[in-house]
């Protein structure tokens, strides 16, 4: 098992670093073993939403000394909106068999208790060598493929989507939302509904 990455929801709003008192949900996590960001988490954000943020420089280490490296965090509301800017192009790659997850995900975050949602991106930080600037281009160019056909097909190829592997991390693995899946600001239901939760 890879480190993992966290698509987490909050009330700040600016990005909760290590040491912060703030809570959180976690929504979903992934690993970081294939370096790419899940498809579905970055369309929630655009370029004006990449920050910085302060963290331990080793994530299991809260004592450990502070490093600053990028991450994505806006508003629920803003994040929400983006999203659905980005529908045509998702439709355009993602093979229709597979849209329905597309939705259960947008509605996760329309269910979303929190007023904020941010990328835990740390673990990739380290992955990549422990570069602010290398993660900050990795970021950049995923958030690149909504500007062009080039550049979407740099990343994920010419061909349609056609599983759910890349479009968003665990708990959903390959299939997602099958059976009782919990998540902090929501869960699925046994015949594929989506209902909301109170925050943990």
């Amino acid at each position: 098992m890879g480190e993992r990455c966290f698509i987490k929801a909050h009330n700040e709003p600016e990005p909760i670093g290590g040491g912060s008192k703030a809570s959180y949900a976690i929504g979903m996590a992934y690993e970081v073993d294939c370096q790419r960001i899940p498809l579905l988490w970055v369309a929630l954000f655009d370029e004006e939403d990449l920050k910085s943020v302060i963290v331990p420089e080793h994530f299991l280490e809260d004592a450990a000394p502070n490093v600053t490296i990028p991450t994505l965090h806006a508003s629920k509301s803003r994040t929400i909106n983006t999203f659905e800017r980005r529908i045509p192009v998702l439709r355009k790659h993602i093979d229709p068999a597979i849209w329905p997850f597309v939705e259960l995900f947008q509605k996760a975050v329309e269910e979303c208790k929190y007023s904020h949602i941010e990328l835990d991106l740390h673990a990739l930080w380290w992955m990549q060598g422990k570069s602010a600037d290398r993660l900050k281009k990795s970021i950049v160019k995923h958030l690149a493929v909504y500007e062009s056909d080039a550049s979407w097909c740099a990343l994920y190829g010419d061909k349609l989507i056609a599983d759910t592997s890349g479009l968003y991390g665990l708990p959903f693995f390959d299939s997602p939302f099958e059976g009782e899946i919990e998540l902090p600001w929501c869960h699925a239901t046994p015949d594929g509904g989506v209902e909301p939760s109170e925050p943990r």
